[in-house]
Protein backbone atom coordinates (compact mmCIF):
# COMPACT_ATOMS: atom_id res chain seq x y z
CA UNK A 1 0.00 0.00 0.00
CA UNK A 2 2.48 2.16 1.10
CA UNK A 3 5.10 1.48 -1.89
CA UNK A 4 2.11 1.78 -4.61
CA UNK A 5 1.86 5.70 -3.28
CA UNK A 6 5.54 6.26 -2.84
CA UNK A 7 6.22 4.80 -6.34
CA UNK A 8 3.00 6.55 -7.73
CA UNK A 9 4.48 10.09 -6.23
CA UNK A 10 8.47 9.14 -7.54
CA UNK A 11 6.08 8.83 -11.57
CA UNK A 12 4.16 11.77 -10.35
CA UNK A 13 7.13 14.17 -10.22
CA UNK A 14 8.99 12.97 -12.75
CA UNK A 15 5.95 13.48 -15.33
CA UNK A 16 5.75 17.43 -13.69
CA UNK A 17 9.57 17.53 -13.43
CA UNK A 18 9.95 16.66 -17.36
CA UNK A 19 10.58 19.32 -19.65
CA UNK A 20 9.06 18.97 -22.34
CA UNK A 21 5.37 18.13 -20.00
CA UNK A 22 6.25 21.23 -18.22
CA UNK A 23 6.75 23.69 -21.69
CA UNK A 24 3.55 21.83 -23.14
CA UNK A 25 1.28 22.67 -20.00
CA UNK A 26 2.61 26.26 -20.13
CA UNK A 27 2.13 26.99 -23.79
CA UNK A 28 -1.45 25.43 -23.98
CA UNK A 29 -2.47 27.10 -21.15
CA UNK A 30 -0.94 30.46 -22.44
CA UNK A 31 -2.33 29.73 -25.62
CA UNK A 32 -5.85 28.72 -24.57
CA UNK A 33 -5.60 32.23 -22.38
CA UNK A 34 -4.98 34.19 -25.16
CA UNK A 35 -7.81 33.00 -27.74
CA UNK A 36 -9.99 32.89 -24.85
CA UNK A 37 -9.40 37.05 -24.51
CA UNK A 38 -9.65 37.50 -28.63
CA UNK A 39 -12.86 36.31 -28.28
CA UNK A 40 -15.68 38.92 -29.52
CA UNK A 41 -18.11 39.68 -27.39
CA UNK A 42 -20.76 37.12 -28.49
CA UNK A 43 -18.59 34.25 -28.91
CA UNK A 44 -19.84 32.72 -26.07
CA UNK A 45 -19.20 28.68 -27.08
CA UNK A 46 -15.62 29.11 -28.10
CA UNK A 47 -14.99 31.12 -24.78
CA UNK A 48 -16.71 28.77 -22.79
CA UNK A 49 -14.75 25.60 -24.67
CA UNK A 50 -11.56 27.18 -24.13
CA UNK A 51 -12.15 27.88 -20.33
CA UNK A 52 -13.05 24.34 -19.85
CA UNK A 53 -9.92 24.01 -21.94
CA UNK A 54 -7.78 25.48 -19.37
CA UNK A 55 -9.56 23.71 -15.67
CA UNK A 56 -9.01 20.51 -17.30
CA UNK A 57 -5.22 21.08 -18.34
CA UNK A 58 -4.86 22.62 -14.41
CA UNK A 59 -6.92 19.72 -12.97
CA UNK A 60 -4.48 17.47 -15.01
CA UNK A 61 -1.37 18.89 -13.42
CA UNK A 62 -3.47 19.14 -9.94
CA UNK A 63 -4.16 15.05 -10.13
CA UNK A 64 -0.44 14.59 -10.71
CA UNK A 65 0.11 16.81 -7.86
CA UNK A 66 -2.08 15.02 -5.37
CA UNK A 67 -0.09 11.82 -6.44
CA UNK A 68 2.81 13.78 -4.97
CA UNK A 69 1.30 14.73 -1.73
CA UNK A 70 -0.42 11.11 -1.22
CA UNK A 71 3.09 9.86 -1.74
CA UNK A 72 4.85 11.90 1.06
CA UNK A 73 1.58 11.19 3.59
CA UNK A 74 2.60 7.64 2.96
CA UNK A 75 6.39 8.34 3.71
CA UNK A 76 5.43 10.15 6.53
CA UNK A 77 2.92 7.37 8.13
CA UNK A 78 5.80 4.60 7.03
CA UNK A 79 8.04 6.31 8.80
CA UNK A 80 6.59 6.81 11.74
CA UNK A 81 5.05 3.32 11.91
CA UNK A 82 8.93 2.11 11.62
CA UNK A 83 9.68 4.54 14.67
CA UNK A 84 6.75 3.42 16.86
CA UNK A 85 5.45 6.57 16.63
CA UNK A 86 1.92 6.40 15.65
CA UNK A 87 0.05 3.06 16.20
CA UNK A 88 -1.82 1.23 13.61
CA UNK A 89 -5.06 2.30 14.84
Amino acid sequence: MYEDALRDADEAREVLAHPLLAEAFGSLEQSYVEAFVACKAGDDLPRFRLAEAVKVLRAVRRHLEEYIEAGEVSARTANELAHGKRGIF
